[in-house]
C-alpha cells in the first residue's frame, strides 16, 4: 500500500460524499482539490476509503467533486455510455476509482471522454452528453448547459477563471465542458456562466435542442416517407 491509515475522518459534510481518513504517503502524492503536491513526512494529507480521492489538509473542506458512493444519486436524466473496445491507455485516470489506467485494461466512452477499468465499469456513472433532446409538441428550453467532465485534461490546459494551469499528469483532476471545451479548477468552474455557448466549434454545432432520438414505435417506411404499393 502507498500509505498507511494515521488519523480519523476530519467529518464529511460537505454534501460530496467523501469519507476522509488522514494518510501517510510514502511516495509523491497530488492533491486531486488543488494539484500541488502534499509536502511532509507523516499525515501530509487525506483520503476517501471509497474513491481514493487525495486532498490537502487545506483543502478537505472545500472539495465539490462528488464521490463515487453517490455519484449515480445526483444524475436527475441518467445517459447510457457508447463505450470503446478495451485497451490500455496513457496517461489517463479512472473516473471511477482514480487510479492510472496504464497498468489494466480500459474503457472509454468515445461521445464524452469518460475512462474506467474494466473492472470499475459496473460502477461508472451514467452521465453521458445528451445529444438529442428536442421532443415535438413540447416547449423546450434553448438554454444549452455545459456538461462537466473531470479529469483527463488536454496538457498545459488554464483555468478560465482565475487563468492558473488546471490540468495534472499525477492525478485526476481538474473540470472540462464536453461541449466547450471550457477548462476549469475544481473550486472555480461553479462561479462561471451556467450556459454554454459551444466555444469555437459555435458555428458547426447542432444543438441537442434541435435533434430527437427516432421513435421505435413508429414504422421505418413512414420515417423516410416510402409510401407502400397498394396490393391487387
Amino acid at each position: 500500500m502507498a500509505a498507511q491509515e494515521n488519523g480519523t475522518n476530519p467529518g464529511c459534510d460537505g454534501g460530496h460524499g467523501h469519507f476522509f481518513v488522514k494518510k501517510t504517503f510514502h511516495k509523491p502524492t497530488y492533491c486531486h482539490h488543488c494539484t500541488d503536491m502534499l509536502w511532509g513526512l507523516i499525515g501530509q494529507g487525506y483520503i476517501c476509503e471509497v474513491c481514493n480521492f487525495v486532498v490537502h489538509d487545506r483543502c478537505w473542506k472545500m472539495v465539490v467533486s462528488p464521490c463515487s458512493s453517490i455519484a449515480t444519486t445526483l444524475i436527475k436524466n441518467p445517459v447510457a455510455h457508447c463505450w470503446s473496445e478495451p485497451s490500455h491507455f496513457k496517461r489517463k485516470f479512472c473516473n471511477v476509482c482514480r487510479k492510472r489506467l496504464e497498468d489494466a485494461w480500459a474503457i472509454r466512452c468515445e461521445i464524452c471522454e469518460y475512462y474506467a477499468h474494466v473492472d470499475c465499469q459496473d460502477f461508472v456513472v451514467s452521465d453521458c452528453k445528451e445529444c438529442a433532446t428536442y421532443i415535438p409538441q413540447k416547449d423546450m428550453t434553448l438554454v444549452q448547459f455545459h456538461h462537466w467532465r473531470e479529469g483527463n485534461l488536454p496538457g498545459n490546459s488554464k483555468c478560465l477563471l482565475c487563468k492558473k494551469t488546471c490540468w495534472s499528469s499525477e492525478c485526476l483532476t481538474g473540470m472540462r465542458c464536453e461541449w466547450c471545451g471550457m477548462t476549469a479548477h475544481p473550486g472555480c468552474y461553479r462561479n462561471l456562466p451556467v450556459e454554454c455557448n459551444f466555444g469555437i466549434m459555435k458555428d458547426i454545432t447542432v444543438p441537442p435542442s434541435c435533434l430527437t432520438i427516432p421513435r421505435m414505435d413508429i414504422n421505418i417506411d413512414t420515417i423516410i416517407g416510402v409510401q407502400k404499393k397498394a396490393s391487387k
